[in-house]
């Protein structure tokens, strides 16, 4: 078995930087997204805090009632 020599591989050149202003551009959409995303966030945090909130409140108003009831019956 003779030896073969390896097959090159042939790679395209990598494509080109975009150009500075190209760049600024993409990086502004990026930051402008970015505050839309974070005030998005922080929407979504309050409407979370608030419903856990009324969770606990209607949790403790349950543990309450529970508690009446069980004095009552005994």
């Amino acid at each position: 078995m003779a030896t073969t020599p390896r097959r090159r591989l042939i790679r395209l050149d990598p494509p080109a930087v975009p150009a500075p202003p190209q760049i600024d551009r993409k990086i502004q959409k990026l930051r402008c997204c970015l505050d839309k995303e974070r005030l998005s966030l922080a929407r979504w945090m309050k409407r979370l805090k608030r419903a856990c909130t009324a969770v606990q409140k209607i949790q403790r108003a349950i543990v309450r009632i529970e508690h009446r009831i069980t004095q009552m019956e005994e």
